[in-house]
């Protein structure tokens, strides 16, 4: 994990609904001096265009540490060399602190960060499963039996749901929360990730996903059964894979027909 990491990662968090001011607030801390470190050796940058009477105009004599300061920076001005070890000084200091920030990342509990936005994005998924009809397959149906509203919530929702699944995927074959085998990301996020793949069965439809999430039974916590391995082979994966997408496809086609959306 690198510090573009942290960020990318950072951004995702924010992007489902984390306050990561409060939630990673000494990473954050760590940014911020990070930022002050380059605002300074910006400053110093920027100051190699002033001429040297500019900057040791006006000073106060009486104060002997600032014109000590002045002088050693028309100094720095003057001396290639030392401009350079100035910036490598800067610049050590700016590497540390991305190690800093990556520490602090890494000690978050993510999942005590993540819990409260999962638990109430579980429950709205679970309600809408269970009120909007079996069959219902877009929004132009959602709106012809008055659940338009919802299922528009919900297409969110279950984007917000893969977005954690896949930045909790990340966390862990990064090896941030560490686990006793290597989980699949909706292993931490369902009970019964067979039950969750099973209903799902490839689709990326919002109704689709919402009903895995009932089958699978959603409880964000650090799995303690043994790891599913999906994909035993490629062939074996395939064929039941395409077999369970066409029997949950020919069953959602029957109940449009019988709510009279076909």
């Amino acid at each position: 994990m690198d510090i573009y990491d942290v960020l990318d990662h950072t951004a995702t968090l924010e992007k489902i609904g984390i306050d990561t001011a409060k939630g990673l607030a000494d990473m954050k801390a760590a940014q911020q001096r990070q930022n002050r470190m380059g605002q300074i050796h910006q400053k110093a940058r920027d100051a190699a265009s002033q001429p040297p009477h500019v900057l040791l105009a006006n000073l106060d004599l009486d104060d002997a540490d600032a014109v000590i300061a002045a002088v050693d920076r028309v100094a720095y001005l003057q001396n290639k060399d030392h401009r350079a070890k100035v910036s490598d000084i800067f610049e050590d200091a700016h590497g540390r602190l991305d190690g800093e920030i990556i520490r602090a990342f890494k000690r978050t509990d993510f999942l005590r960060l993540i819990r409260p936005v999962f638990d109430k994005l579980a429950a709205r998924i679970t309600t809408a499963a269970e009120t909007i009809p079996y069959g219902v397959m877009n929004i132009g149906d959602a709106a012809r039996l008055k659940h338009a509203d919802m299922y528009g919530q919900l297409e969110e929702d279950t984007q917000q749901w893969e977005d954690i699944e896949n930045l909790l995927g990340t966390l862990i074959r990064e090896g941030v929360i560490r686990l006793d085998d290597d989980y699949y990301g909706i292993e931490m996020m369902v009970e019964d990730s067979e039950a969750y793949r099973e209903t799902r069965a490839s689709s990326s439809a919002p109704m689709r996903i919402a009903r895995a999430v009932v089958a699978g039974r959603p409880n964000l916590r650090k799995p303690t059964d043994p790891h599913v391995e999906y994909h035993a082979t490629y062939g074996q994966a395939r064929d039941s894979d395409g077999w369970k997408a066409y029997d949950a496809t020919e069953a959602e086609k029957a109940a449009r027909t019988a709510l009279g959306l076909a």
